[in-house]
């Protein structure tokens, strides 16, 4: 995944898709930073949400704790 992809997947249980916006830390323990074409609410009580545009899950070299599944065509 490069800067500017545009990704689709997963983040606590809810479908999004963004953009890459960011990387920092070693490759094999990186975390993303994604811009979600729609506010997705990132706290998991029922009683009280949190809607961003903007996250930065943690991720590794083989799978994202965000669960990006795909890539998305920019056509």
């Amino acid at each position: 995944m490069d800067l500017s992809d545009r990704v689709r997947g997963q983040y606590l249980g809810q479908s999004f898709i963004g953009q890459i916006i960011g990387y920092s830390g070693a490759a094999n323990h990186r975390q993303i930073s994604i811009r979600f074409n729609s506010p997705v609410d990132v706290v998991r009580f029922e009683s009280f949400s949190n809607l961003r545009r903007r996250s930065k899950p943690r991720s590794t070299n083989t799978a994202t704790h965000v669960g990006i599944s795909q890539m998305v065509d920019h056509g």
